[in-house]
């Protein structure tokens, strides 16, 4: 499944020890693992899980805020790329994401109001929990 997210910040993965904005995955010939593993000692800055793993991903820009979280027991691998939609003209991200097995539960939702980053993290705690 491939996502746009029209904003050329994102963050979320948590569980590595990558740094909070994520990077795109172009050039280094692999995809982020998602998969809990039991890492240690781990190499500081590395973008491989260190505990478990979590596919949440938030997309911010001064207008808007986009969440994605899907909840799968499965292993999946997460491609992120810079892309430029032909059509808006809109710089952002495409995230895909490729799971083998599972069921697909996947949560997208979103704000454009100016507090929209405190809105779609409340919509998230209200979801999973606080």
């Amino acid at each position: 499944m491939g996502l746009f997210i029209p904003t050329p910040y994102i963050y979320g993965l948590p569980e590595r020890v990558d740094n909070f904005r994520l990077d795109t995955t172009q050039g280094i010939g692999q995809p982020l693992r998602m998969q809990a593993m039991d890492v240690f000692p781990h190499d500081t800055y590395a973008r491989e899980s260190t505990y478990s793993s979590l596919p949440y991903l938030q997309g911010h820009s001064e207008k808007f805020d986009s969440n994605l979280l899907w909840l799968s027991a499965s292993e999946m691998f997460i491609d992120i790329h810079n892309h430029v939609d032909g059509e808006s003209g809109l710089e952002g991200r495409l995230v895909d994401f490729v799971v083998e097995s599972g069921r697909m539960d996947i949560f997208l939702f979103g704000s454009a109001s100016k507090d929209a980053p405190k809105r779609v993290q409340k919509m998230f705690a209200e979801l999973v929990g606080y």
